[in-house]
């Protein structure tokens, strides 16, 4: 069923960048990330690190925020 959801290689990402383990007492949750979530993350630090002035980056003025001015 898996197999025809998603290419290998965002599978892989998914589960290399996508997987957050939490400490509850003495069990162990793991908690990964939706599919709808994937691409919209990674779209998110791509411009973050491309970005070249701040409004690319998503930065805006306090109080704005879509970084309207």
């Amino acid at each position: 069923m898996v197999v025809g959801m998603f290419p290998k290689k965002s599978l892989l990402d998914m589960i290399q960048d996508f997987v957050v383990y939490e400490y509850e007492g003495d069990r162990t949750i793991k908690k990964f990330c939706r599919y709808q979530q994937f691409p919209v993350a990674n779209k998110a630090v791509e411009r973050i690190l491309i970005g070249k002035i701040p409004k690319e980056r998503g930065q805006c003025r306090l109080g704005d925020a879509r970084g309207r001015r």
